[in-house]
């Protein structure tokens, strides 16, 4: 199935459906500085969610507007890092609590793995390399993308004004994102989402997605 550009409220699947975990944590980062609280850190400036967080449903509340990976990087590593995190068959919540999320609260370059994946008005972004989701997954925002006037579409704003986005890029040199993908294993429900695309020196960009 191809995409246009920009997509939203398109529903590509039933509701996930929840589960109870006697082992379900929740965690809040108020700042950069308390990324390395809950994610180790390695010689590459990859994230890896600490194993203490693994073994139950887990909850991510980003309290603050940044860039989780960026915030950790060096400038040599910017827009390159890894975002890791594997639940097995337990279920993930990452979602924004800041007062405004249309500032941005941005993840990239992610390595997921949960029985489900819920992102709530996230900039999730794939600019370097392969991003994969697997389990089934829901994104969500809080805010119309469109309007829809006698069979007129109308994109409200622009994408930063958006709480939920999802971004590919690709061949774009001066982000080394020649290779840039993302990929998600499961059933996939987006609602008030915007998908945005850049393909540099070319006039396309199709989003594929597999339903399971």
């Amino acid at each position: 199935m191809k995409l246009s550009l920009i997509v939203s409220r398109a529903i590509f699947s039933l509701g996930v459906l929840g589960s109870v975990s006697i082992c379900a944590q929740e965690i809040t980062i108020n700042s950069s500085g308390e990324i390395r609280t809950y994610f180790d850190i390695d010689q590459n400036e990859n994230l890896s969610i600490k194993d203490s967080y693994k073994n139950g449903d887990l909850t991510i509340n980003m309290a603050y507007n940044g860039d989780l990976n960026n915030d950790v990087a060096s400038e040599e590593n910017e827009d390159k890092t890894k975002l890791n995190i594997d639940l097995g068959e337990n279920n993930l919540i990452f979602k924004a609590t800041t007062i405004d999320p249309q500032l941005s609260n941005y993840i990239g370059n992610v390595n997921f793995t949960a029985k489900t994946i819920t992102l709530e008005d996230m900039h999730l972004q794939a600019i370097y390399g392969g991003s994969v989701i697997n389990g089934d997954t829901t994104i969500s925002g809080k805010t119309d993308v469109f309007t829809n006037s006698n069979g007129e579409i109308t994109i409200n704003r622009s994408p930063d004004e958006f709480g939920s986005v999802v971004t590919v890029a690709t061949n774009m040199p001066d982000l080394d994102t020649s290779n840039a993908s993302l990929t998600i294993n499961g059933n996939f429900n987006a609602d008030k989402t915007y998908f945005n695309g850049f393909n540099v020196g070319k006039n396309y960009l199709n989003f594929n997605i597999k339903l399971y």
